[in-house]
């Protein structure tokens, strides 16, 4: 003995369901597809290395690193306790780690937006190392 709606309410969860798998096996076919997932682990990678380089470095140090265009937006942290963390609008987030302990780090969490000449500064005055982003026009 059903109820009435019952068999509307699951036809619109089916369809709703259908509607999620299809659009997270698209997502994941482009990555693969791309190169995407492994873009975002070697930029991730690239500034932990970044990183630990100027820290042990002696002097100070200016240099811009430009990542690749990401054909999605990538969301960058740097945190105090040592690690990157690349995280795409979707998909899994990347994360390495660099040398903890850094005198004086300063960075902000920041977006690359995708498909856009994104430029990443990064310079080390003394022990202090600041990294900031900026994208060029055009």
């Amino acid at each position: 003995m059903d109820k009435r709606g019952v068999s509307t309410i699951f036809a619109i969860f089916s369809i709703l369901a259908g509607i999620v798998i299809l659009f997270s096996a698209t997502t994941i076919a482009k990555n693969i597809a791309t190169g995407e997932d492994i873009k975002q682990a070697f930029f991730a990678k690239d500034m932990a290395l970044i990183i630990d380089t100027l820290h042990a470095l002696p002097g100070d140090v200016k240099m811009s690193y430009h990542p690749e265009n990401f054909t999605t937006d990538i969301n960058l942290e740097i945190t105090e306790s040592g690690s990157v963390k690349a995280k795409p609008t979707y998909g899994q987030q990347q994360i390495f780690s660099f040398r903890p302990g850094l005198p004086e780090l300063t960075a902000e969490e920041f977006t690359l937006e995708k498909q856009k000449p994104n430029i990443i500064d990064v310079e080390k005055t003394g022990s202090n190392i600041n990294v900031e982003k900026q994208v060029l026009n055009g």
